[in-house]
């Protein structure tokens, strides 16, 4: 059994290593990775900083049922591993296993301790506030766009924002 993290506390990215066996029969585990994320985004996922090739994957892109998340499931080699997206405000879930003869590993590869608001209120974006800002399930995806704005779902609400206090400052 694997505890899974809550959707809101999916990462942008993780680094991990897969256990490896310390009985005489030097048997290997299997280890496989397995990636959930929403169906549109799905073909940025990296593997080491390369996009997984086509003889790794074990299972293809399956839909989450009720939802617009999408699994997929790879066959990993031993060793210490990073997994991201192309994206780097994207979010998503992923887990590790692995089998052998008479032995078994599963976890969650990690996930955000960031606070969840349940009844939200739309709030100015801070950048890496841990919160959810523009209430629309992710915390913190918004990033700056270099020009005194924020990228992400809450574009036309910062524009506004940012010009009526300028506007408000120059009278």
């Amino acid at each position: 059994m694997t505890i899974l993290p809550p959707v809101a506390q999916y990462s942008g990215n993780y680094t991990f290593t897969t256990p490896v066996t310390f009985y005489p029969d030097k048997q290997e585990f299997d280890h496989y990775l397995s990636v959930v994320i929403d169906d549109k985004v799905a073909d940025g996922i990296l593997f080491n900083g390369e996009y997984l090739n086509e003889k790794y994957i074990v299972h293809r892109w399956r839909n989450v049922a009720d939802s617009n998340k999408t699994a997929i499931t790879y066959n990993i080699s031993s060793g210490t591993h990073f997994v991201s997206h192309e994206d780097p405000q994207q979010t998503f879930g992923a887990q590790i296993y692995g089998l052998k003869f008479q032995e078994a590993y599963g976890h969650a590869l990690g996930q955000r301790v960031d606070t969840i608001k349940y009844a939200c209120t739309r709030t100015f974006v801070i950048i890496k506030d841990r919160f959810d800002n523009d209430c629309d399930g992710r915390v913190d995806e918004e990033i700056e766009n270099g020009m005194g704005h924020f990228m992400g779902h809450y574009n036309v609400y910062l524009s506004v924002t940012s010009t009526l206090i300028r506007i408000l400052f120059i009278f």
